[in-house]
């Protein structure tokens, strides 16, 4: 056998081994990717003849902050926030992949236009849910009555701008005169100070900051019992109080009908509070009894059967006056 016929006999089985055991050449990965194309390919003829490899670390991040925007779960109380801060910070990583990998002026030009827009959200988020101001004098107010209860500071700040209007009174100023002044045209919160109710002449009790100064009047005015007070109230100290009047109250609350609950039951609280405190002067003179309920209608009506003259049966003025309940009866509505 010549030396030609030799060659050709080995080459054709080189071939045979080549065929027969395949060799890892390391691109396995290709041939993997390549079979996703050939179905991508076949699903949408036409679409893509050449795939590009991977994108840049820009773009995944990208990818990855915009697939944490939208599995953020909304029970997160900050959830607007961190949504919009995590599409920016995706908007930003994809404007930077568009100028340095790509290097396409569209990406970068509608990228940079997202970012804009959520800025300017965002800025009308923070305009929207800033914390509302009132006067500082009445944080307590809304801390001690409002807050409890639920009442954002924007409802109170509005409550408050809805024509109310702050006032003082001077030591010896008075309120209210039973009897003459009417009880129909507003209903006032006290601020800070001390009020001092009575009934010709005899100590019924006194109003402490944060509780309602004519709440009384303004039940017995709704069941269309009375439209005069029936006690006067006279300032202790220098005091300052918080009015609306009644008519342009009422027609806000009925706009607001949790706003308009909240006060319906604030209001009754309050005349809890002072029928308690009336008890407590009944308790103290126990041979010498009143009923409770009769003080309550005397205070509203306009022509109560039962007069005020029967508190004389308690005791001089000078003993209502001895007895002032202590400031920890103030009432916090929590």
């Amino acid at each position: 056998m010549s030396a030609t016929t030799e060659a050709a006999a080995l080459g054709t089985d080189a071939i045979d081994v080549a065929t027969a055991v395949p060799v890892d050449d390391g691109n396995g990965d290709d041939d993997a990717l390549s079979g996703v194309e050939d179905i991508i390919s076949a699903i949408l003829p036409g679409a893509c003849e050449t795939w590009n490899d991977a994108q840049h670390v820009l773009f995944q991040l990208a990818s990855i902050c915009f697939l944490l925007a939208l599995l953020l779960p909304q029970v997160i109380k900050p959830h607007t926030w961190i949504f919009r801060g995590l599409l920016i910070l995706g908007f930003i990583f994809m404007c930077l992949w568009g100028g340095i990998a790509v290097c396409i002026t569209d990406v970068i030009g509608w990228y940079i236009l997202f970012i804009v827009m959520n800025l300017v959200h965002v800025s009308y988020l923070a305009y929207v849910q800033r914390e509302a101001e009132f006067e500082k004098i009445l944080e307590d107010v809304y801390a001690k009555i409002f807050q409890p209860l639920k009442v954002t500071r924007d409802t109170f700040a509005n409550l408050v701008a809805a024509r109310g209007k702050i006032f003082e009174l001077k030591q010896g100023d008075v309120y209210a005169v039973e009897k003459r002044t009417t009880s129909e045209d507003r209903i006032a919160i006290l601020i800070s100070g001390t009020l001092r109710v009575s009934c010709e002449d005899h100590l019924l009790h006194y109003i402490y900051p944060n509780q309602f100064i004519d709440s009384c009047e303004w039940e017995a005015f709704r069941l269309n019992q009375g439209k005069q007070f029936q006690v006067t109230i006279t300032a202790e100290s220098p005091c300052r109080y918080i009015c609306w009047p009644r008519e342009h109250l009422k027609y806000y609350l009925q706009m607001d009908p949790f706003l308009d609950a909240v006060f319906h039951n604030i209001i009754g609280k309050d005349i809890i509070t002072k029928l308690y405190l009336l008890n407590e002067q009944l308790i103290r003179k126990p041979p010498k009894t009143l009923n409770m309920v009769d003080i309550r209608n005397s205070v509203a009506r306009d022509d109560p059967t039962f007069t005020m003259q029967r508190l004389s049966q308690l005791g001089s003025p000078e003993d209502f006056a001895a007895f002032k309940p202590r400031r920890g009866r103030e009432t916090t509505f929590y």
